[in-house]
């Protein structure tokens, strides 16, 4: 398991806010390899994440930490490059939860992740599908 040099600066980090979805990412990601695949990676990233989260929610009720742990990593690397900005950030918390081996904490950011990946999904569905109907 990995551990974090300076769990402070990881806490005052998850106070501040982020947006759901950096769309700039988005669109930089589109302008690199073209919104086609980035629509595609976005069709990807539901499937992922729906994964993921019967992994993780299975992994927290069994306290198997390292698979929460890896779960959560994965996601993180995800929805970060996809600019999931909220969920990435959720996942770290997750991730330093399950590193701890804390449970109360980490079933608390489970659930603040679950409800980050619905919102997730539905706002990268509506952006993918309002860029279908402009072109």
């Amino acid at each position: 398991m990995v551990t974090h040099a300076n769990p402070k600066s990881n806490a005052r980090a998850d106070r501040t806010e982020v947006p759901l979805v950096d769309r700039d990412v988005l669109d930089s990601l589109a302008s690199v390899i073209g919104r086609d695949k980035v629509d595609q990676f976005l069709t990807d990233f539901i499937e992922h994440a729906g994964k993921q989260r019967v992994v993780m929610r299975e992994a927290l009720a069994y306290k198997d930490f390292s698979s929460l742990y890896r779960s959560a990593h994965m996601l993180l690397s995800v929805s970060g490059s996809l600019g999931a900005t909220k969920v990435s950030r959720l996942c770290d918390r997750l991730q330093r939860a399950a590193d701890a081996r804390d449970t109360a904490t980490a079933a608390k950011a489970f659930r603040e992740v679950d409800q980050a990946i619905d919102m997730t999904l539905r706002t990268m569905t509506a952006i993918a599908e309002r860029k279908a109907a402009a072109s």
